[in-house]
């Protein structure tokens, strides 16, 4: 084979190589336009609700949770999110003292957050001003990871909304309690404000 064969070889290799280059270029901007990793604004709010004594309904809070949300086309496509279980509130701070110091409910000396992180989300419904989603993933507590079911709405002016039930006995919540001094189901209500 002569210098010129060689030489045209190595030029139509080089082609197909630039080629390659260019379309994995294309298709990694094709992907950042339409995938959109938000994060999650610090004003957001966790709340809870349960029943205590079988009587009256306790409620609380956890405040400046972080993580972010992932779009695909426009969709909710993921989610990940932390909270310090430090910033719980109740409206009694001898019972959120208790909850974040005893072993048998936060511990938050040796379990500070509560994570959660989706591993599949679909859509439920969609109208014109809001689609309601629902996210599969698992729920890190005191140590613990179990799936966890949640709810989201998304709004038309962007917010979104999510409801779950947890189950405390799950995660070994308040163990040794009976469902009637603590319920065993706690109402999660999470909202989203996003940092666009």
């Amino acid at each position: 084979m002569n210098f010129c064969a060689l030489g045209g070889l190595f030029l139509k290799r080089q082609f197909f190589i630039m080629r390659y280059l260019l379309t994995l270029v294309a298709l990694s901007l094709a992907v950042s336009v339409h995938a959109q990793k938000v994060e999650i604004s610090a004003n957001s709010k966790i709340t809870f609700a349960l029943k205590n004594m079988g009587l009256n309904t306790v409620e609380g809070s956890f405040s400046d949770p972080s993580g972010y949300v992932q779009f695909e086309n426009g969709q909710l496509e993921g989610a990940f999110g932390c909270v310090e279980v430090s910033t719980i509130a109740t409206g009694n701070s001898l019972r959120d003292k208790h909850l974040l110091e005893k072993e048998e409910f936060f511990y938050a000396e040796e379990f500070p957050k509560v994570c959660f992180s989706s591993t599949d989300v679909s859509i439920v419904r969609n109208s014109s001003d809001e689609t309601l989603y629902k996210l599969e993933g698992s729920l890190t507590l005191r140590g613990v990871s179990k799936p966890l079911v949640f709810e989201f709405v998304e709004h038309d002016g962007g917010s979104l909304i999510g409801t779950c039930t947890v189950d405390r006995s799950l995660w070994g919540l308040g163990e040794g309690y009976s469902n009637f001094i603590i319920a065993q189901n706690i109402d999660v209500r999470v909202e989203l404000h996003l940092n666009e």
